[in-house]
């Protein structure tokens, strides 16, 4: 069944190929936002921590503020389930040197987690792929405010006693 009686073969294709067009764009741009990027080479870390606090796959790893890769994989490590491992994905170029620690930090008061690496002297030999980066426990605003909450909980019948 023809729609259109005047249109031609070449009609057809024009419109195939549009069509094929607009597909492999919109492909294209679920992949990038997706956060693949196939032309990255990555190479990987290792990083044990207590707790991710809302830490996600693909969210920036950064150097002293200099976005240096990406958190690839997060799990549940099967040896000692009370530690989580997160696997980060760094820039090949970009070496990581022994005396580099992690800690994960918020961008904002209420932004998103992310990995900040840094590193103490002094700096060590170059950290070979695959190497474990040690965890540094940092306190975000979320720990400190639940803190000071048991804290207050905790010291206010105290204070009402030496009221009375």
């Amino acid at each position: 069944m023809v729609l259109n009686p005047k249109s031609t073969v070449g009609d057809a294709v024009k419109a195939i190929a549009t069509l094929v067009a607009g597909l492999a764009a919109l492909g294209l741009f679920v992949v990038l936002l997706g956060g693949h990027r196939f032309w990255e080479k990555l190479d990987t870390y290792v990083i044990t921590f207590n707790k991710v606090r809302d830490l996600t796959p693909g969210r920036p790893v950064k150097f002293a503020g200099l976005e240096i890769g990406r958190v690839q994989r997060i799990f549940v490590d099967p040896g000692d389930p009370s530690r989580i491992k997160v696997i980060i994905g760094v820039n090949h170029d970009f070496a990581l040197h022994g005396g580099t620690f992690a800690t994960i930090s918020q961008k904002g008061l209420v932004g998103d987690n992310y990995i900040m690496l840094d590193l103490d002297p002094p700096v060590g030999p170059v950290l070979a792929p695959g190497s474990a980066i040690p965890e540094r426990v940092s306190l975000s605003v979320n720990d400190v405010a639940q803190r000071l909450g048991l804290l207050i909980d905790d010291i206010g019948p105290k204070f009402s006693r030496a009221a009375d």
